[in-house]
């Protein structure tokens, strides 16, 4: 079972799921897709699907994401399907996401604007509620509007989710004080159907660059691995795909293959996919001064 995410980079991952499922080379592979367009995309590529209704349970998901913190929390939604996104990733016991340099940053908030799915009732009042939160202190709340998927203003109407939803885009012009707090405050607005905050998620990156590789991990919970929030299935993993221009080499690919010895045996059989994808980022780690 296997979790297909929304946008850019999450839709060169279901091409080639789709390419290696037509070649033989996958097999057995059933997928659930995050958003409708991510679902028109498996459908033209012959990709099995199914929902969560039918299976609660994945071995993996791939995705993106519109910024990560050295934490490894992340900010996901710019593409209008946080909601589903967080729905199938939380239930899946990898959790890989696809990143470039430029989504990594010291804290979330200024980098990119916290996505907020809500109920178009009173979305307004809403809307002024989430902003005068203490725990989002500062920012500037602004109604999405146009195209769903798309987080600049490209319409005079409100954007609408996949499921009938609004979406308000919280701009931060410094970092937020303390993701969890800022996570929980938002979900207990009346109104507030989910947040784009996946804290707890991701417990573990991997990545490389040109010097050597470098683990980025989080706090332990005693039991060996990072405690998962709204997560009972257990650990993910977040690979962190970062651009530079560095000749791919066995340094580069061990740690990959390692990382994906730690997924499931039908979630190996993605493995080809992760490695072709390799092609198109080059793997770094970063460090946060």
């Amino acid at each position: 079972m296997v979790g297909l995410g929304t946008g850019s980079t999450a839709y060169y991952a279901v091409e080639r799921v789709g390419q290696k499922l037509k070649s033989g080379e996958l097999k057995d592979i059933v997928c659930i897709p995050t958003s409708e367009k991510t679902k028109k995309q498996a459908l033209e590529l012959g990709i099995p699907l199914c929902t969560l209704n039918e299976k609660s349970k994945l071995d993996v998901a791939i995705d993106g994401a519109d910024a990560v913190d050295p934490k490894l929390c992340l900010i996901k939604g710019g593409g209008g399907a946080l909601l589903r996104e967080k729905m199938v990733e939380v239930v899946s016991d990898k959790f890989v996401v696809i990143v470039d340099s430029s989504k990594l940053c010291k804290g979330l908030g200024p980098s990119f604007p916290l996505p907020v799915e809500i109920t178009p009732f009173c979305h307004l009042h809403t809307m002024n509620v989430v902003a005068s939160l203490a725990e989002v202190e500062g920012c500037k709340a602004v109604l999405r509007t146009g195209d769903c998927s798309n987080n600049k203003p490209d319409g005079d109407q409100p954007a609408v989710t996949d499921n009938g939803n609004y979406i308000v885009d919280l701009h931060f012009s410094k970092e937020i004080a303390d993701a969890t707090k800022a996570a929980q405050a938002i979900k207990r607005v009346v109104g507030v159907v989910d947040h784009g905050i996946f804290e707890g998620m991701a417990y573990q990156g991997k990545g490389e660059r040109s010097r050597g590789g470098v683990d980025g991990t989080r706090p332990s919970d005693g039991r060996g691995g990072q405690s998962q929030m709204n997560n009972p299935t257990g650990g993910c993993v977040c690979v962190l795909w970062c651009e530079k221009l560095i000749k791919l080499s066995k340094i580069v690919h061990m740690p990959l293959k390692l990382l994906l010895a730690l997924v499931s045996p039908s979630a190996q059989m993605l493995g080809n996919v992760f490695l072709q994808l390799f092609n198109r980022f080059h793997a770094q780690s970063w460090k946060v001064d």
